[in-house]
């Protein structure tokens, strides 16, 4: 059942891009606020509960609507899963939203480019497009976990509502962001780094098995650890798979194709996840 969820939600979001439009979870803003402006004691433990309480809540009503559903058979329980692990995955299809980059990247465009790599490349940029090239192939490498994996991973150990966690501790900390004197920012910050660890290293021995194992590992193994270096690792170990170099100073030729060799690994990572699932099933260890 996990699997084939996992297989109908992939094509969906590799032939139905359109669904970007309608994956909205602008509710749950709307209920952070909603929390926010009914918390009558200010104070750090009392922000921390409030924030847990935002979090939490639904996450509680989708575990039981998933029990009401396993209940009613596997059809329903199957639709019910799809359905929650399409709107947990996010906020937008990574290759659709990196193809617009490239596009316009392509074609000489490179501020047009920046302005569809929304969550991508919303730091200070450095100077040179080659470099501004490998900070959107490390941007791929990286939100490739948050969008994707940590999703897969955690909705694989747990059920819907966890794969449903990752989406919205994540949505919740952009929420506090706005707000630089929220108490419970830093909790939040923690809990999505702690949810991030295992899948990050996970995804960063899937890009050694589909790449340059031995520079990849290298760097596994300098940066594993710490859950504060999720992206580290990730960054790392893609970048050694694909066998890059740093980016050397002066204006040469723009080249996509690390770009391209990113997305391909997303990809043949996402095979590997895959047919890992499907022996683990076999082996009887999940269903």
């Amino acid at each position: 059942m996990t699997l084939l969820a996992i297989l109908m939600t992939l094509g969906i979001e590799r032939f139905y891009r359109i669904l970007d439009e309608y994956r909205n979870l602008e509710w749950f803003s709307l209920w952070t606020h909603w929390v926010s402006s009914h918390q009558l004691i200010q104070g750090r433990w009392v922000g921390a509960v409030s924030a847990l309480l935002t979090l939490f809540a639904p996450l509680l009503l989708v575990q039981q609507m998933h029990e009401w559903m396993v209940d009613g058979g596997w059809l329903p329980e199957l639709l019910f899963s799809v359905v929650i692990l399409v709107l947990s995955l996010g906020p937008r299809d990574l290759r659709g939203q990196v193809e617009g980059v490239l596009g316009n990247w392509s074609q000489g465009d490179i501020e047009g480019g920046i302005l569809k790599a929304e969550g991508f490349l919303e730091d200070e940029l450095p100077e040179g497009e080659q470099k501004i090239v490998r900070r959107l192939t490390e941007a791929v490498l990286v939100e490739a976990n948050q969008r994707l994996f940590s999703v897969l991973f955690w909705f694989v150990l747990l059920g819907p509502a966890a794969g449903l966690l990752v989406r919205l501790g994540l949505l919740l900390e952009q929420i506090q962001r706005r707000d630089e004197e929220d108490p419970a920012l830093s909790m939040i910050e923690q809990l999505n780094k702690l949810l991030a660890w295992p899948s990050a290293h996970l995804v960063a021995i899937s890009y050694a098995m589909v790449g340059d194992f031995m520079s990849s590992f290298r760097r596994i193994l300098e940066h594993a650890g710490d859950w504060n270096s999720n992206s580290k690792i990730l960054r790392h170990s893609g970048l050694g798979a694909i066998r890059l170099d740093p980016v050397a100073d002066g204006d040469g030729e723009v080249d996509l194709q690390e770009v391209w060799d990113a997305l391909e690994m997303v990809r043949r990572s996402e095979v590997v996840w895959v047919a890992i699932l499907a022996l683990l099933i076999l082996a009887g260890y999940t269903n």
